[in-house]
C-alpha cells in the first residue's frame, strides 16, 4: 500500500509531492483552502452520520496559517457540511443544517474569520459549493430543483439562478464560465459563458459513464471530467475535442490547478491519486484512511485532503 510519506517524481517538472499533517484527529468530513494557501477549514462530525438532537452536531476548525495551528470555530446546536474561503481568506461561506430540519442546509457567511455569521434564510438545501479562484463569485448546487445559488460579491448575498438536474459544478476563474454534471444526462456538460444565465450542451465521448466530477482551468477553456468506473476526460480547447486520461477507476472526486497541470483526485477505495503533467503519469497516496474531500489552490502548489479519525493532510511540491 502507498505510504502517507511517498514521494512523488515528476517526469517533467522533477519536483517531489510530500505531506505533512495536522497536530488534531477528528471524524473529518469536509475541507477547504483560500487561493493564497494560508487559510484552510476542517469540518468534523463527532460520529458519521451525525446524530440529529445531540448539543453540538459537529465541529469547525480554522487555520490562519498554513495548517499548523488549528481553532476550534464550532457554531453551537448547527451541522456544519461545507465551507468556502474567498481569495485572500477573509471571507468564509458554510452551508450549516439547523437541528430536526431533516437535512435542510443553510448558508452562512462570515467576515470576521468566524466570530459572527450572517444566516440566509432563503438560500436553502445546498450542496457542493464552489467558488472562482479569484474569490469574486460563489456557487452552490440545489440537488432535485431547477437551480443554483448564485453570489457576485465573494459570497456576501445569495440568489437563485435556474438549471435543473445539477450533481457537480465547475467554474472558471473569474466566474464566468461554469460548467456541470447531471447525473441523468449522459455523454452531456451543461456549459455557461454568463455565470449560468444560460446554458448549451457539451458533448462529452465518455462511452455512456457517469460524470462524477467536472473541473475549469483559470480561462476555462481547460475541462476536465472524471467519470466512474472510466477515465478522465480532458479538453484544452473549450469542449470542441477531447483526449481521455489514465486508466479505468472509480472516481469520486477531482480538482486541478487553474493552469490545469496539476491533478488530484480521490477513487471508491479512498486512494488519493495526483498528476502534475496533465493528467499523463499518477501517482497513488493513502493518508491513513479513506478520503473524503480534497481541495487544491489554484496554483496547485499545495494539496489539502480529510479522512475520518486521522488528522488532516497538507500536502506541497519542494
Amino acid at each position: 500500500m502507498t505510504t502517507m510519506n511517498q514521494v512523488l517524481l515528476s517526469i517533467s517538472s522533477k519536483k517531489s509531492f510530500k505531506w505533512k499533517t495536522s497536530n488534531i484527529t477528528k471524524a473529518w468530513n469536509s475541507v477547504a483552502i483560500s487561493a493564497n494557501g494560508n487559510t484552510l477549514i476542517g469540518i468534523s462530525h463527532y460520529t458519521n452520520p451525525p446524530v440529529y438532537g445531540s448539543a453540538i452536531l459537529g465541529e469547525f476548525h480554522l487555520s490562519s496559517d498554513g495548517g499548523n495551528i488549528w481553532v476550534n470555530k464550532t457554531i453551537s446546536t448547527e451541522q456544519v457540511n461545507e465551507a468556502l474561503i474567498s481569495a485572500d481568506g477573509s471571507i468564509i461561506i458554510i452551508t450549516a443544517g439547523q437541528q430536526q430540519q431533516n437535512g435542510n442546509r443553510l448558508i452562512k457567511s462570515s467576515n470576521s474569520g468566524g466570530a459572527f455569521w450572517t444566516d440566509y434564510s432563503g438560500i436553502a438545501n445546498i450542496s457542493g459549493l464552489i467558488n472562482s479562484s479569484d474569490g469574486s463569485k460563489a456557487f452552490g448546487a440545489v440537488p432535485g430543483v431547477s437551480s443554483f445559488a448564485f453570489s457576485d460579491d465573494s459570497g456576501q448575498n445569495f440568489s437563485y439562478r435556474g438549471a435543473p438536474g445539477i450533481s457537480s459544478l465547475g467554474v472558471s476563474g473569474d466566474g464566468n464560465k461554469i460548467v456541470y454534471t447531471d447525473n441523468s444526462y449522459i455523454n452531456y456538460l451543461r456549459v455557461s459563458t454568463n455565470s449560468g444565465a444560460s446554458f448549451n450542451d457539451l458533448y462529452v465521448p465518455t462511452t455512456d459513464l457517469i460524470m462524477k466530477k467536472v473541473v475549469l482551468s483559470y480561462d476555462g477553456s481547460i475541462i476536465a471530467a472524471a467519470t466512474y468506473g472510466g477515465k478522465i476526460y480532458l479538453s484544452k480547447n473549450n469542449g470542441d475535442t477531447w483526449v481521455s486520461k489514465g486508466v479505468n477507476r472509480n472516481w469520486t472526486n477531482l480538482v486541478m490547478s487553474s493552469d490545469g497541470k496539476v491533478f488530484a483526485g480521490t477513487q471508491s477505495d479512498g486512494k488519493i491519486l495526483i498528476s502534475n503533467d496533465s493528467g499523463d503519469t499518477w501517482n497513488e497516496y493513502w493518508i491513513g484512511n479513506s478520503c473524503i474531500d480534497i481541495k487544491i489552490t489554484p496554483d496547485g502548489k499545495k494539496i489539502v485532503a480529510c479522512a475520518l479519525n486521522v488528522p488532516i493532510a497538507i500536502g506541497s511540491w519542494t
